[in-house]
C-alpha cells in the first residue's frame, strides 16, 4: 500500500472512529482493509489518540470493543 493510501486510509478510519463513539471515550476501531484494530481515544470533543494496536485487549470496562454503538 503506498503511502498517500495509507495516510487517507488513517486520516479517513479516525474520522470515522471519532463520529462512531459520539462521546469522550476509549475504543476499538477495526481498520477497513487491514487485519488488526487501532485504539481510538477522543476526549474534549477531539482526537487524542489514534494507532494501530496488534493485540488489543477489551476486557478491562474503559475500553469500548467497538467504536460502534450497538
Amino acid at each position: 500500500m503506498g503511502k498517500f493510501r495509507w495516510s487517507t486510509l488513517l486520516l479517513v478510519s479516525a474520522t470515522k472512529a471519532f463520529k462512531e463513539l459520539g462521546e469522550d471515550g476509549i475504543c476499538l476501531y477495526k481498520i477497513e482493509d487491514a487485519n488488526y484494530q487501532s485504539v481510538f481515544v477522543r476526549k474534549n470533543d477531539a482526537i487524542l489518540k489514534f494507532y494501530p494496536d496488534l493485540t488489543p485487549k477489551c476486557n478491562d470496562k474503559s475500553t469500548n470493543c467497538s467504536c460502534s454503538k450497538p
